[in-house]
């Protein structure tokens, strides 16, 4: 009895039981989208990701904005692990669905860690021929997914659950100013920091020399004062 010789795994063939790990909804197998994606500049991957997610008010809405960043650099590092299009599907996904727990399902941070946990069990399976990530791609994965979304979670549920209006127009700040009307303020005259501070010093040297004149003038007022006293009582 010949044995049975398994073909080569090829890159795409970790997607080939549906429900085995996570997979990006918006690049489903073969992944075409991120490997088009992969050779082309920052700005281009940017322009990219942000009409994939459909993020029309970047440049206006802070939540978009950090959303598409937090997306970017996620692809970016690992771009730089050179992780396959899948394996960057699976973290674009992961990424996902623990955004997605805290916006929707408002799960606790330690609920939300059990989920990725889940998540990176499934793609880390005992077979080598079946696992998407090794041991040390798992535990890069895990330190990367710490250091941004973990450990700003009470950030992340602000951003979610929070409308943009509410926690930008809604508190009301006072902030005292101080006003000096002889010093120009470079905010306003709209002019470069070295200019107003040469101004400035022009000016508080002009005020040193003022200065002295005015007392020498008030010593010469006294005088007189003093001189026009001494004759009233002589005469």
């Amino acid at each position: 009895m010949s044995a049975e010789v398994k073909p080569p795994k090829e890159e795409n063939d970790v997607s080939h039981k549906k429900g085995d790990f996570l997979q990006w909804q918006y690049d489903p197998p073969p992944h075409r989208r991120i490997t088009k994606l992969l050779p082309r500049s920052v700005e281009e991957q940017e322009d990219e990701l942000m009409k994939i997610l459909d993020f029309t008010n970047h440049g206006t809405c802070m939540k978009e904005d950090i959303l598409l960043d937090l997306y970017l650099c996620a692809f970016l590092w690992a771009k730089e692990e050179n992780l396959t299009p899948t394996q960057i599907s699976f973290i674009m996904a992961l990424l996902q669905m623990l955004l997605d727990n805290i916006q929707e399902k408002h799960l606790s941070l330690v609920d939300n860690m059990v989920e990725f946990a889940k998540a990176l069990a499934a793609a880390c399976q005992t077979s080598e021929d079946d696992g998407l990530l090794d041991g040390e791609e798992a535990k890069d994965l895990t330190s990367y997914v710490t250091n941004n979304v973990f450990l700003k979670y009470s950030l992340f549920e602000f951003l979610l659950n929070t409308d943009q209006a509410q926690f930008v127009c809604s508190e009301e700040k006072t902030i005292e100013v101080l006003y000096c009307p002889d010093t120009l303020t470079p905010l306003e005259e709209g002019i470069p920091l070295t200019t107003y501070q040469q101004l400035l010093d022009e000016t508080q040297e002009e005020t040193q020399e003022e200065t002295p004149e005015t007392d020498t003038e008030e010593e010469t007022q006294d005088t007189e004062t003093q001189e026009e006293t001494l004759e009233t009582d002589s005469q």
